[in-house]
């Protein structure tokens, strides 16, 4: 029962990670850059979820499978939390993999900086990361009935 509440994000956990942080980077002439949309982070998520990252939370909020990432206006819904820029994407996985992955040439990250996307990535040592606290709540999947 406790690797499954584990798995499900339902208690804290804290281990080595990165830290993402994505903002809109002021141009010359103090004109803002296309906003950051939900794909941008989305995005991003994946990638950490590719690189072998274990758990992920946005701006504090812990990232489910069953998380999704929409546009409302200027905003972006996380799960049921609207976040505003700046965003900071913690992960908990090997430090160094999950780094290089998101710093490859011509990879994500790059694309988002090439729009004028600030992203910065840093390793660290320890990093936790809160238990979800939304409630998972199924409203059309039912359990299998046995063949």
């Amino acid at each position: 029962l406790a690797h499954f509440r584990l798995v499900l994000g339902l208690i804290p956990v804290e281990g080595p990670g990165v830290v993402v942080r994505l903002s809109r980077q002021e141009a010359p002439g103090g004109v803002l850059p296309v906003g950051i949309r939900a794909a941008d982070l989305s995005g991003l998520v994946n990638e950490l979820w590719s690189a072998g990252a274990e758990a992920v939370a946005v701006n504090g909020v812990r990232i489910l499978a069953t998380t999704g990432f929409r546009d409302h206006g200027e905003d972006i819904v996380v799960g049921a939390v609207t976040m505003r820029p700046p965003f900071a994407i913690a992960a908990i996985g090997e430090p160094l993999t999950l780094h290089t992955a998101l710093n490859l040439r011509g990879g994500f990250v790059e694309g988002l900086q090439s729009i004028g996307l600030q992203v910065t990535v840093q390793r660290r040592e320890r990093i936790r990361l809160a238990a979800h606290r939304s409630p998972l709540l199924f409203r059309f999947a039912r359990p299998a009935k046995e063949p």
